[in-house]
């Protein structure tokens, strides 16, 4: 609604994974190699698929842009998209 109310208004959708992404019990200092690479892939996706959410919903491409993803090493931190706008 945000976006459709304000026609100028870009957002900046920010994927993060957590080590919970690959095993509900694993901690981001139980990652084994190639563990950290599989969660900067999971949180790109994880932004694009809002994207693809909102051009589904006419909301133009153009305005939407995807930050480089991230990794929360945090014991307690959530899988999400952080929105900036």
């Amino acid at each position: 609604a945000l976006m459709n109310d304000r026609p100028q208004a870009e957002l900046r959708a920010c994927g993060v994974a957590v080590a919970k992404d690959l095993d509900e019990d694993l901690t981001y200092d139980d990652l084994q190699e190639g563990d950290e690479d599989k969660l900067y892939g999971i949180a790109n996706e994880r932004a694009e698929s809002l994207k693809a959410y909102l051009v589904d919903n006419e909301i133009p491409s153009s305005r939407i842009f995807i930050c480089s993803p991230t990794v929360d090493e945090d014991q307690d931190a959530q899988p999400r998209v952080t929105l900036t706008f």
